[in-house]
Protein backbone atom coordinates (compact mmCIF):
# COMPACT_ATOMS: atom_id res chain seq x y z
CA UNK A 1 0.00 0.00 0.00
CA UNK A 2 1.15 3.18 -0.81
CA UNK A 3 0.95 5.99 1.93
CA UNK A 4 1.50 9.36 -0.01
CA UNK A 5 0.95 13.18 0.83
CA UNK A 6 1.31 16.29 -1.30
CA UNK A 7 1.72 19.64 -0.93
CA UNK A 8 1.80 23.17 -2.64
CA UNK A 9 5.64 24.22 -3.38
CA UNK A 10 6.48 28.04 -3.69
CA UNK A 11 9.94 27.39 -4.80
CA UNK A 12 11.23 23.99 -6.61
CA UNK A 13 14.85 24.80 -6.49
CA UNK A 14 14.43 25.88 -3.26
CA UNK A 15 13.01 23.10 -2.01
CA UNK A 16 15.27 20.80 -4.30
CA UNK A 17 18.36 22.03 -2.83
CA UNK A 18 16.83 21.43 0.88
CA UNK A 19 16.08 17.69 -0.06
CA UNK A 20 20.02 17.30 -1.58
CA UNK A 21 20.93 18.81 1.58
CA UNK A 22 19.01 16.73 4.15
CA UNK A 23 20.45 13.79 1.98
CA UNK A 24 18.05 12.84 -0.27
CA UNK A 25 19.59 11.36 -3.36
CA UNK A 26 18.71 12.21 -7.03
CA UNK A 27 17.36 9.06 -8.78
CA UNK A 28 15.41 10.38 -11.93
CA UNK A 29 13.72 13.10 -14.58
CA UNK A 30 10.67 11.99 -15.97
CA UNK A 31 7.99 13.83 -18.48
CA UNK A 32 4.79 12.14 -17.87
CA UNK A 33 1.82 12.17 -19.60
CA UNK A 34 -1.50 10.36 -17.58
CA UNK A 35 -4.69 10.01 -19.36
CA UNK A 36 -7.30 9.74 -17.43
CA UNK A 37 -10.50 7.45 -18.40
CA UNK A 38 -13.82 6.45 -17.60
CA UNK A 39 -15.49 2.80 -17.35
CA UNK A 40 -18.31 3.75 -15.85
CA UNK A 41 -20.20 7.18 -13.85
CA UNK A 42 -18.72 7.49 -10.63
CA UNK A 43 -18.73 11.33 -9.07
CA UNK A 44 -15.04 12.55 -8.90
CA UNK A 45 -15.08 14.22 -5.87
CA UNK A 46 -15.98 11.08 -3.60
CA UNK A 47 -13.27 10.14 -1.37
CA UNK A 48 -13.36 6.91 -2.33
CA UNK A 49 -13.12 5.56 -5.93
CA UNK A 50 -11.21 3.82 -8.51
CA UNK A 51 -9.57 5.56 -11.42
CA UNK A 52 -8.21 3.88 -15.25
CA UNK A 53 -4.71 5.83 -15.91
CA UNK A 54 -2.67 5.79 -19.11
CA UNK A 55 0.69 7.03 -18.18
CA UNK A 56 3.32 7.25 -21.01
CA UNK A 57 6.94 8.38 -20.07
CA UNK A 58 7.73 10.70 -22.40
CA UNK A 59 11.47 10.54 -22.26
CA UNK A 60 11.69 6.63 -21.94
CA UNK A 61 8.93 5.94 -24.43
CA UNK A 62 7.16 3.54 -21.61
CA UNK A 63 3.87 2.90 -21.09
CA UNK A 64 1.97 2.24 -18.51
CA UNK A 65 -1.87 0.97 -17.94
CA UNK A 66 -3.05 1.44 -14.26
CA UNK A 67 -5.89 0.99 -11.78
CA UNK A 68 -5.88 2.95 -8.71
CA UNK A 69 -7.86 2.12 -5.82
CA UNK A 70 -8.12 5.00 -3.25
CA UNK A 71 -8.83 3.62 -0.05
CA UNK A 72 -8.97 7.66 1.82
CA UNK A 73 -7.19 10.91 1.29
CA UNK A 74 -3.95 9.86 1.67
CA UNK A 75 -3.70 5.42 0.94
CA UNK A 76 -4.86 3.48 -2.34
CA UNK A 77 -4.02 -0.11 -4.25
CA UNK A 78 -2.56 0.28 -7.43
CA UNK A 79 -2.16 -2.11 -10.07
CA UNK A 80 0.64 -0.98 -12.69
CA UNK A 81 1.34 -3.30 -15.59
CA UNK A 82 3.63 -2.40 -18.55
CA UNK A 83 1.72 -2.06 -21.77
CA UNK A 84 4.25 -2.13 -25.10
CA UNK A 85 2.11 0.27 -27.30
CA UNK A 86 0.52 3.03 -26.31
CA UNK A 87 -1.62 3.22 -29.75
CA UNK A 88 -2.71 -0.12 -28.83
CA UNK A 89 -4.63 0.63 -25.55
CA UNK A 90 -6.10 3.79 -26.47
CA UNK A 91 -7.65 1.63 -29.29
CA UNK A 92 -8.63 -1.17 -26.41
CA UNK A 93 -9.88 1.70 -24.40
CA UNK A 94 -11.97 3.30 -27.58
CA UNK A 95 -13.44 0.00 -28.19
CA UNK A 96 -14.06 -0.41 -24.47
CA UNK A 97 -16.45 3.24 -25.02
CA UNK A 98 -13.67 4.51 -21.83
CA UNK A 99 -14.00 8.47 -22.44
CA UNK A 100 -11.09 10.32 -21.97
CA UNK A 101 -11.75 12.55 -19.32
CA UNK A 102 -8.85 14.59 -18.33
CA UNK A 103 -4.43 14.71 -18.87
CA UNK A 104 -2.18 15.36 -16.32
CA UNK A 105 0.68 16.56 -18.18
CA UNK A 106 4.11 16.82 -15.23
CA UNK A 107 7.63 17.33 -15.13
CA UNK A 108 8.57 14.93 -12.63
CA UNK A 109 12.20 14.55 -10.37
CA UNK A 110 12.52 11.72 -8.02
CA UNK A 111 14.47 11.70 -5.01
CA UNK A 112 14.88 8.88 -2.49
CA UNK A 113 15.57 9.33 1.36
CA UNK A 114 15.40 6.01 2.99
CA UNK A 115 12.01 4.41 2.88
CA UNK A 116 10.74 8.10 1.88
CA UNK A 117 9.94 8.55 -2.18
CA UNK A 118 10.18 12.51 -2.72
CA UNK A 119 8.57 13.65 -6.02
CA UNK A 120 8.86 17.04 -7.56
CA UNK A 121 6.06 17.95 -9.99
CA UNK A 122 5.54 20.51 -12.02
CA UNK A 123 2.10 20.28 -12.82
CA UNK A 124 0.80 21.98 -16.77
CA UNK A 125 -2.19 24.33 -15.38
CA UNK A 126 -1.71 23.69 -11.74
CA UNK A 127 1.44 24.43 -10.61
CA UNK A 128 4.20 23.00 -8.42
CA UNK A 129 4.25 20.31 -6.31
CA UNK A 130 5.81 18.02 -3.67
CA UNK A 131 4.89 14.32 -2.81
CA UNK A 132 6.12 12.31 -0.17
CA UNK A 133 5.16 8.77 -0.30
CA UNK A 134 5.45 5.27 1.65
CA UNK A 135 5.11 1.69 0.89
CA UNK A 136 3.72 0.31 3.78
CA UNK A 137 1.02 0.38 6.50
CA UNK A 138 -1.44 3.32 6.49
CA UNK A 139 -0.44 4.27 9.95
CA UNK A 140 -0.31 7.11 12.13
CA UNK A 141 3.61 6.51 12.84
CA UNK A 142 3.74 6.61 8.72
CA UNK A 143 2.00 9.19 8.05
CA UNK A 144 4.09 11.22 11.17
CA UNK A 145 7.21 10.45 9.24
CA UNK A 146 5.98 12.08 6.31
CA UNK A 147 4.90 15.15 8.09
CA UNK A 148 8.13 15.55 10.27
CA UNK A 149 10.06 14.96 6.75
CA UNK A 150 8.12 17.97 5.43
CA UNK A 151 8.32 20.15 8.28
CA UNK A 152 12.51 19.73 7.98
CA UNK A 153 12.14 20.98 4.82
CA UNK A 154 10.18 23.90 6.33
CA UNK A 155 6.61 23.24 4.40
CA UNK A 156 3.97 22.91 6.75
CA UNK A 157 0.46 21.43 7.67
CA UNK A 158 -1.11 25.02 5.53
CA UNK A 159 0.54 23.69 2.28
CA UNK A 160 -0.67 19.90 1.85
CA UNK A 161 -3.16 18.69 -0.49
CA UNK A 162 -4.81 16.39 0.75
CA UNK A 163 -7.65 14.31 -0.75
CA UNK A 164 -7.46 15.53 -4.28
CA UNK A 165 -5.27 14.01 -7.48
CA UNK A 166 -3.95 16.11 -10.05
CA UNK A 167 -6.99 14.92 -12.27
CA UNK A 168 -9.46 15.91 -10.03
CA UNK A 169 -7.86 19.25 -9.36
CA UNK A 170 -7.36 19.51 -13.38
CA UNK A 171 -11.47 18.54 -13.44
CA UNK A 172 -12.20 21.20 -10.96
CA UNK A 173 -10.01 24.34 -12.42
CA UNK A 174 -12.09 23.33 -15.83
CA UNK A 175 -15.77 23.61 -14.14
CA UNK A 176 -16.42 20.57 -14.56
CA UNK A 177 -18.39 19.15 -11.59
CA UNK A 178 -18.07 15.26 -12.34
CA UNK A 179 -16.41 12.64 -14.33
CA UNK A 180 -17.14 9.40 -14.40
CA UNK A 181 -13.53 7.55 -12.64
Amino acid sequence: MEIEIKAKVKDLKKVRRQLIKLGAKPKKKVHQIDAYYSLYKRPFNKKKGSVVRVRHNKNKHQTFFEFDWALNSVAAHEIEIEVSSLENINKILKLMKARKEVVVDKQREYFKKGVLEIVLDRVKGLGDFMEIEIQGKDSKSNRQRIINFYQQIGINKNDFVLGPKYNSMLLAKKGKKYAYF
